[in-house]
């Protein structure tokens, strides 16, 4: 008796990069909203109209909301990859200035890391995305 094995690898191809597509999809959205989450913190003003804003190592506060409307996702091409940017110059200073130390990309990215790599890899089971 001979058996025949027949391969599909176009057809499984094509259904594990659909999967992974929208893995990738979930996971830059949770991404950007963990962002935007983590600076969603209101400058808070006293009775002489002094704002308190973050310190040093904290998160950057929310005065206008600038920052925090371009918190930018973009996706590759082949829907294979995706990047979370800033779209304003004090965003950039406040991520990359040593003296402000004020990083907020990095700083999610690395609390972030294991949640990412669990969406990626086992799906998004247990964690709540919205769109925005």
């Amino acid at each position: 008796m001979a058996a025949t094995i027949i391969w599909h690898r176009a057809k499984y191809q094509a259904m594990l990069f659909s999967h992974l597509r929208r893995r990738i999809q979930v996971a830059g959205h949770y991404f950007q909203n963990k962002v935007k989450s983590n600076i969603s913190t209101f400058v808070v003003f006293d009775n002489n109209d002094k704002a308190e804003r973050s310190k040093p190592g904290e998160y950057p506060r929310m005065e206008t909301g600038e920052l925090h409307d371009n918190i930018n996702l973009a996706f590759s091409g082949d829907g294979l990859g995706f990047s979370v940017s800033i779209g304003v110059k004090h965003g950039v200073i406040l991520e990359t200035s040593r003296k402000l130390r004020r990083q907020f990309l990095r700083r999610t990215l690395n609390e972030e890391k294991n949640n990412l790599v669990s969406m990626l890899t086992h799906g998004a089971s247990g964690i709540k995305v919205t769109f925005s």
